[in-house]
């Protein structure tokens, strides 16, 4: 029965960004709102890889960050305390997540959410190392042959790149917009350029641009 809904699903998910957008854009939302790029056409793949920006089209915190605000957002018009706003807005993305088949980042996002969310219910100090290899484990158990996937690797190694380096980095640095966001690629990329240069024997220093 959960087949026939998620089938079912998806499909008038398809059909509806079909009706209202032109081809390519309903292919470029399609891809990233059903974490599915087999949508995208080989050409622009292409051209977000060497663009540095292929995360963009993965389902992944960013995404799971936007649900939950937009929920938060929304749901703060009502009379509802904070914690039942995001309560219910985890539980829209967890089944979100079960829909569009579980794809690494998004439950290493969800599982990080869900621990930020525990800690705030039992008032325990939430570190974001602790519940990253939470997700980590999670993510095994799901499925172990995951650790295999370059999606699972950039995924963990990125976040865990931020956690290492972004502090230490900004501290030399005034708080500004701009500098921060140019700190915090730089930061993801401290891990992620031995790994692509090992696997793709490339990297794009775009990224730092876009």
């Amino acid at each position: 029965k959960f087949r026939i809904f998620q089938k079912k699903l998806i499909s008038h998910i398809e059909k509806v960004l079909d009706k209202n957008l032109n081809k390519r854009n309903s292919k470029l939302m399609k891809s990233i709102i059903l974490a599915n790029r087999n949508y995208i056409d080989d050409d622009i793949n292409i051209l977000f890889n060497e663009a540095g920006i292929a995360h963009i089209l993965a389902l992944s915190g960013l995404h799971i960050s936007i649900i939950i605000g937009f929920f938060d957002f929304i749901l703060g018009f009502i009379n509802i305390s904070k914690m039942k706003r995001r309560a219910f807005a985890l539980f829209i993305v967890g089944i979100y997540i079960i829909v569009v088949g579980l794809p690494v980042g998004a439950i290493r996002a969800f599982i990080m959410s869900l621990c930020m969310y525990m800690a705030f219910i039992f008032k325990r100090k939430y570190s974001s190392l602790d519940a990253l290899s939470f997700s980590f484990i999670v993510n095994l158990f799901i499925n172990p042959y995951v650790i295999y996937s370059l999606s699972f690797i950039f995924s963990y190694m990125s976040v865990l790149s931020i956690l290492i380096f972004y502090k230490r980095i900004k501290n030399y640095f005034s708080d500004n917009y701009l500098i921060s966001s140019l700190v915090l690629t730089f930061s993801v990329s401290i891990l992620l350029i031995p790994i692509n240069l090992y696997y793709f024997y490339e990297f794009s220093f775009l990224s730092f641009i876009s």
